[in-house]
């Protein structure tokens, strides 16, 4: 079977003279304009650039040049060897999978291939930034990071075409959607195999060292087992922070192909037999795909001692964990628990409010119902089907560490305490764009921005001290956290770093051991009893066919606290005001998400925004209805809740 796998021969060479171009930015290449040099070395040159082509009213029209090395880009046999290479590559059709939109030629230059250009970061970037310390990821972050670039493979195997340099160097992460891509696919190799073929240049026949297998370092036949072990290098890497094998040229092949691998570290010691079988010194004894193997490292769990007969959420000497699905009488129970533990009140005074102590504990995060069930549940309020499309898959999660969460969302108040404190100024204030607000003496529609006179102090209707800050960009939010952080003092001994809590730190704590939409429920109606939506007082007023029937008596953002709290004790988690969060949003992070206290994705343009508003449907204010906006956003219904770590 190995040898269906296509490969490219050998031929006699013919060169060609004529001089190798200098490039710049601003020049053009065909119908492509060179707009930056991405990168360049002993693979050749990678350019971003501008295809007309592609370029209308709703795309940039941004691609990648790459172009072979200076030793090949002149020499015939090797300009047709990667025309058939290129061709091979750019007959693979997959999500994961960098395009290869085309291959080009031209005089001066030679052969050089144009691919789609991915506004993001490669794995190794994201290594240096999530794993600084160089100590390893989380096992569920790895398998979500990789199971992508596993479908990619193995779609590619079976069209019988293998990469030859999987690294971290070689996966893309789209900061817009957070998907992974693979990119290089085989071309890598082929460089290597055309520059010790066509030039004085001795290079490995295929990969990139660290990361090639022992068959690789033989000079054996590759197959898509090869790509395999280099995938288990990749998952090691990330695991660890470290590499599997040391050493430089023939010391590091000599360790591939004949010493043992070594032992994972503490706490991932669990995976070592699925990297034992995935990085068999025999190609033929690791798992059949890549899926089968990131499968594998996705089951393994930790083994638990013979001696442990408690469930693994419970630690000694610790209170227990909340459970879910929980009453409101255990929730309770184990806030309290857990309040004793760490010697301190459920409910504590900070510069920024009143704080709650919220236990560790576990929830399912997303909406079980598909999104067409939705539509049919949410039919009164005129939702849009894409509304419910990111909230699934359902999964669960683990907020694995106890920490405080505002009782509810920052006031007035206290924001112009930070402001006195400071002298700091809103980037609605200071761009002087403004923000949003209400105007009764407009024409046609009374909500109006953005204009410069609205901002956090002017909504357009009266605010007290009580009432939750509006109009505060993303940006704003982290200036009065590091106030806090820097300037203020806690009643807390234990209390850490004040920051916005993740989006699966704010559904946990607006559930509250629950698995309604809503912490009293299913039925939107009863949303009038805990939360500020659009109702029949809104109805009353401008005739709004989405309101809930019940009246809460506010037509726009109302003070703090005038609805029911839910069972940890916090206040307006639906509506009055959405609430920043510290995520990137990606529509399909759920697809990817850890299974412990997740982070969100590592990149992105928007930021999360969760828990609906004055001005939203019963739709939107559902514990897991998921939005989002620019940081630099600025509304009259956007405002923010804070937690601190505890230590």
């Amino acid at each position: 079977m190995n040898d269906e796998y296509q490969s490219v021969g050998d031929r006699p060479t013919r060169s060609a003279a004529a001089p190798i171009t200098v490039l710049a930015p601003g020049q053009k290449i065909g119908r492509f304009k060179l707009v930056e040099m991405l990168g360049h070395g002993g693979m050749g040159q990678a350019w971003k650039a501008v295809d007309p082509d592609r370029r209308d009213e709703d795309h940039d029209g941004f691609v990648v040049l790459k172009l072979l090395p200076d030793a090949l880009r002149l020499n015939e046999d090797a300009t047709e060897e990667f025309k058939g290479a290129y061709r091979r590559v750019q007959a693979l059709h997959h999500e994961h999978i960098c395009p290869l939109f085309d291959v080009g030629e031209v005089a001066g230059l030679g052969c050089f291939q144009v691919m789609q250009f991915l506004k993001g970061m490669t794995l190794r970037a994201l290594i240096r930034q999530e794993d600084p310390q160089r100590v390893g990821l989380r096992q569920q972050r790895v398998v979500a990071l990789l199971k992508p670039i596993a479908r990619a493979l193995d779609y590619a195997h079976r069209q019988k075409l293998i990469h030859r340099d999987i690294k971290p160097d070689n996966m893309l992460i789209d900061s817009e959607t957070g998907d992974v891509h693979l990119i290089d696919f085989g071309l890598a190799a082929q460089v290597r195999t055309s520059m010790s073929k066509y030039s004085q240049q001795r290079m490995s026949t295929s990969g990139t060292e660290a990361y090639m297998s022992p068959e690789q370092w033989q000079g054996k036949l590759q197959d898509a087992a090869s790509d395999q072990w280099a995938l288990a290098v990749v998952a090691w890497e990330l695991l660890t922070g470290q590499l599997p094998f040391h050493g430089d040229g023939t010391q590091l092949g000599f360790a591939v192909c004949q010493a043992e691998l070594g032992s994972l570290p503490d706490g991932v010691q669990h995976l070592q037999v699925v990297f034992d079988k995935a990085m068999s010194k025999d190609h033929s004894q690791r798992y059949k795909t890549c899926r089968d193997f990131l499968q594998a490292l996705a089951d393994a769990k930790p083994v638990a001692p013979a001696t442990a007969a408690v469930p693994t959420i419970i630690v000694p000497g610790r209170p227990p964990w909340l459970g879910f699905p929980a009453s409101e009488a255990e929730v309770k129970d184990i806030q309290q628990q857990w309040a004793k533990h760490l010697n301190m009140p459920v409910v504590s005074q900070h510069a920024s409010g009143e704080m709650v102590l919220i236990p560790p504990g576990e929830f399912l995060m997303g909406t079980a119902q598909t999104p067409d069930e939705m539509m049919q549940l949410f039919a009164k309020f005129e939702p849009k089907i894409e509304w419910f499309a990111d909230e699934q898959p359902q999964h669960r999660v683990q907020i694995t560490r106890p920490f405080l969460l505002g009782k509810s969302a920052v006031t007035v108040g206290a924001f112009r305490n930070f402001v006195t404190a400071t002298g700091y100024v809103t980037e609605p204030e200071q761009d002087g764009a403004g923000g949003w607000g209400y105007d009764p003496d407009a024409d046609g529609n009374k909500f109006v921005g953005r204009q410069s006179r609205f901002h956090w102090r002017n909504t357009g209707w009266e605010q007290s001290e009580m009432h939750p800050v509006v109009n505060i960009t993303w940006n704003d939010t982290a200036a009065f956290l590091d106030y806090v952080n820097q300037h203020t003092t806690s009643p807390i001994s234990n209390a850490g770093m004040w920051r916005l809590e993740t989006e699966a730190e704010w559904e946990y704590s607006c559930r509250a051991g629950t698995g309604a939409y809503y912490f009293n429920g299913n039925d939107p109606e009863k949303l009038v009893q805990i939360g500020n939506c659009i109702d029949g007082t809104w109805h009353d007023k401008w005739r709004n066919k989405r309101a809930i029937n019940g009246k809460s008596g506010f037509l726009f953002s109302a003070p703090i606290c005038q609805f029911q709290a839910n069972a940890f004790g916090l206040h307006d988690m639906h509506g009055n005001v959405w609430e920043w969060c510290g995520d990137w949003y990606n529509k399909g992070y759920y697809e990817q998400s850890e299974g412990e206290d997740p982070q969100g994705p590592s990149s992105g343009s928007s930021r999360v925004l969760r828990g609906g508003s004055w001005g939203s449907s019963a739709t939107y204010c559902r514990s897991a209805f998921r939005s989002y906006n620019v940081p630099l956003n600025r509304y009259y219904n956007i405002g923010f809740r804070v937690l601190c770590e505890l230590v």
